[in-house]
């Protein structure tokens, strides 16, 4: 789906101001004006940049998505802090201190309203039909190729692992200890992109997936131990940390 489709709603109020582009890469950052209506392709390519780009990692958002993404991170700390004091008021502290610990994590994910959009300049030169027309003001997040596969949730793993080449998924974890209510049978793989996938990691459900490198994954609460009211917890993590801004 296009910038454009996604962003109807704000695009028909926009006026006809001059089109920005914020780019921020590392600890750089730089601003590029352009006309409003001004094609993708001709914001990206030619950024000069002095490391190599994944263009499929990399993000671009707006003022409106960045809000909204905001408000779902808020709304959900939230919820995981109800969840841990109903947890603890039932006497269930283990389970409250994992959800605590899934708290601390969140809240230090910076995250960005990612936009469905094509961003590779090599891809928008052979596919004028994919360029989308800017108007207002944008940040792109450049995302330096990365060869780690970035570990989240109940598990007591680093938060950064080595691809291996021809390893599984679960080949990666199988070693790490996992949190009190943790779902030690399912996680969910979040690609570099923001696609998620939900993913097999136990030796009774193994099945050969290996992990784009840059991928996070995340390891849930086991569904059969939420209460009422906090069943969807595991995929607002995952949506959150599909619009993850890597670091």
């Amino acid at each position: 789906m296009k910038i454009l489709c996604l962003l109807f709603f704000v695009l028909g109020s926009v006026q006809s101001y001059a089109a920005s582009l914020n780019v921020i890469f590392l600890d750089q950052k730089a601003t590029i004006n352009k006309p409003d209506g001004t094609l993708l392709r001709d914001f990206v390519v030619g950024i000069p940049i002095g490391y190599d780009v994944d263009w499929d990692m990399s993000l671009i958002s707006n003022n409106s998505s960045d809000q909204l993404i905001e408000e779902k991170k808020n709304n959900l700390l939230n919820k995981l802090q109800q969840l841990r004091d109903k947890w603890s008021l039932d006497e269930k502290l283990d389970l409250s201190a994992s959800a605590s610990e899934l708290m601390r994590e969140i809240s230090s994910v910076n995250v960005a309203g990612r936009l469905v959009a094509h961003l590779d300049p090599d891809f928008l030169m052979v596919h004028p039909e994919n360029n989308d027309k800017l108007n207002g003001s944008y940040n792109l997040y450049l995302v330096k190729k990365d060869y780690k596969l970035h570990v989240l949730g109940l598990i007591n793993a680093p938060y950064t692992l080595n691809i291996e080449s021809g390893a599984s998924i679960d080949e990666y974890v199988k070693d790490y200890s996992h949190l009190d209510g943790a779902d030690k049978n399912m996680g969910f793989l979040i690609e570099g992109n923001g696609l998620i996938n939900k993913v097999p990691l136990a030796y009774w459900n193994s099945h050969h997936i290996e992990p784009a490198p840059g991928s996070t994954l995340f390891v849930g609460f086991d569904k059969s131990i939420l209460p009422p009211g906090f069943e969807s917890i595991n995929n607002d993590v995952a949506t959150l940390l599909a619009n993850k801004v890597q670091e």
